[in-house]
């Protein structure tokens, strides 16, 4: 593995075992497994000219094509050996980051490459505590999940619809609600509930017996726990209703964002389910889909450490490892295109000789 870049200079070499990374650069280390923070894995393809090559099947062809066509021939042949030996060539470079701050930048092998995202995969934790906390979620028999939509983002909107579900998927509600406040265009646009879908639906002051019973004394997870609870609060204080006692709520979206990047950026819920492998069923942007999808990105944060960990990570820049593992295509060796254009153009040439 050779440095091109980082912390240690643009020259150097560096080692893999059993004790970690030694690099041996500009200045030497030894980083133990537990020392790095992340391994970052890419491909580069760039076009390249087998000089080799070339000259070689310059020396057949043109011999050939020079005997069977003259000058003409030879010129057939020089033009065919150039546009034969172009051919891509597969550069895997590795990004390392230290948890001291240094960096790395490697040019690798596949191998290589594979080799230092399993070493960055046995020096993760067994767990972490996003994990532990959708663990959690989905062991507590007390613990429902909810969703809203709403008449807008203002303070004064209001819920228009409401779902909750068990840890389990099971439906405990699912419902429009008519509110007192007018729908805003945009949320409109976001939900498409009219208040034409609203004619006959319920006010919150008609499901307020359902909500106690469901949600009583009860940890209530949300995608935005945030927004969901304060919408709710302000739609049942709107109709004269009190929260039911001991709800409490936690946010889905904030573990979940520590879980997918440690002090990373808030996901949305689509962009949650499409990181995770999460198959949205149902309407998006309607409550009973995005509860469903809600605890399936918790399934998923379950069953990994983080993002990191799950086979989901970085699609679009996917490990080598993992596109090789995703069954991404064969990939063709370096080079040997080349010989094959080469040799095919000698076979059929020397067929088409024969033959007349």
């Amino acid at each position: 593995m050779r440095i091109i870049g980082g912390s240690f200079g643009t020259r150097g070499r560096i080692q893999v075992g059993s004790q970690g990374v030694r690099i041996n650069a500009s200045r030497g280390a030894l980083y133990p497994p537990g020392a790095l923070a992340s391994v970052a894995t890419r491909q580069e393809k760039e076009r390249r000219f087998a000089w080799f090559t070339f000259l070689l099947g310059l020396l057949f062809l043109g011999i050939l094509f020079g005997a069977l066509f003259g000058p003409l021939g030879f010129i057939v042949a020089l033009v065919l050996c150039i546009v034969g030996s172009f051919y891509g060539k597969t550069r895997y470079l590795v990004e390392m980051q230290f948890k001291d701050g240094e960096q790395l930048t490697l040019e690798t092998t596949r191998r290589q490459a594979d080799q230092l995202v399993q070493l960055k995969a046995e020096s993760r934790p067994l767990s972490t505590p996003e994990q532990q906390l959708a663990q959690e979620w989905l062991d507590d028999p007390e613990t429902v999940i909810l969703d809203t939509e709403t008449t807008g983002l203002s303070e004064n909107a209001q819920v228009l619809e409401l779902a909750i579900i068990d840890m389990q998927g099971r439906e405990l509600l699912n419902t429009l609600v008519k509110p007192s406040a007018p729908i805003g265009p945009k949320a409109h646009e976001i939900h498409g509930i009219s208040r034409e879908h609203l004619r006959g639906a319920p006010t919150v002051a008609d499901l307020a017996i359902h909500l106690r019973a469901i949600l009583q004394d009860r940890r209530v997870v949300t995608y935005n726990a945030e927004f969901d609870e304060r919408l709710l609060r302000h739609s049942l204080e709107a109709h004269g209703v009190e929260m039911p006692r001991g709800v409490t709520f936690d946010c889905a979206m904030h573990a979940y964002a520590e879980w997918y990047c440690p002090g990373g950026r808030w996901q949305k819920l689509g962009n949650a389910a499409r990181q995770t492998g999460v198959r949205v069923t149902g309407t998006p942007h309607r409550a009973m889909t995005d509860c469903q999808t809600t605890l399936g990105v918790i399934q998923a944060m379950a069953q990994w450490p983080s993002h990191q960990d799950s086979p989901y990570v970085n699609r679009e820049t996917a490990s080598v490892a993992q596109r090789q593992s995703s069954g991404a295509g064969w990939e063709v060796s370096e080079g040997w295109p080349t010989w094959l254009i080469v040799l095919g153009i000698i076979i059929v040439v020397t067929y088409l000789a024969y033959a007349d």
